[in-house]
């Protein structure tokens, strides 16, 4: 199997003579919840230190590796088996820099994210990919937990 470097966004810049066309990227049901949200302290200090990072190769011209990140591609959908945290975290930040740029589009490549592991999850996602939070209306969390499309039982839902 042959390795990519790209960016989250260059997964969706299509077909090389050596890479498939992906049009979106599909968390299949095998992988674990997402960690990134969890509240104790190792876990603190991993997301600390992973976006320290991801803001120092935004504000530097240095490209950051972020291990690797494979799967498969079946009719343009990436499955992974290894990196749905990382893509999870980058599906994410797109998210918030698209909300505060202004620039939010459901149907841009970047936005094609979704959850085999819960119906919930998928539901979340393509939602989020819908509203634009702005930075006047509050923290990021507060603003999407108040939201009326935010379903209560998510609140425990460790995918989300």
């Amino acid at each position: 199997m042959k390795g990519y470097a790209t960016s989250y966004q260059e997964i969706f810049d299509g077909a090389t003579n050596e890479r498939a066309p992906v049009s979106s990227i599909e968390i299949p049901i095998i992988q674990r919840d997402y960690a990134q949200g969890r509240q104790d302290g190792a876990t603190t200090v991993i997301r600390r230190d992973f976006l320290d990072v991801l803001v120092h190769a935004l504000t530097t011209s240095e490209p950051v590796s972020l291990d690797f990140i494979y799967g498969e591609v079946s009719d343009g959908v990436l499955k992974p088996l290894d990196g749905q945290q990382r893509l999870t975290t980058l599906f994410l930040l797109h998210w918030y820099i698209a909300s505060r740029a202004g620039t939010l589009d459901a149907q841009a490549p970047w936005s094609q994210f979704r959850y085999a592991t819960r119906l919930s999850a998928e539901y979340f996602c393509r939602e989020l990919t819908t509203h634009t939070w702005r930075p006047e209306e509050g923290e990021p969390v507060a603003w999407i937990t108040d939201q009326p499309w935010y379903l209560f039982p998510w609140r425990t839902d460790s995918t989300i």
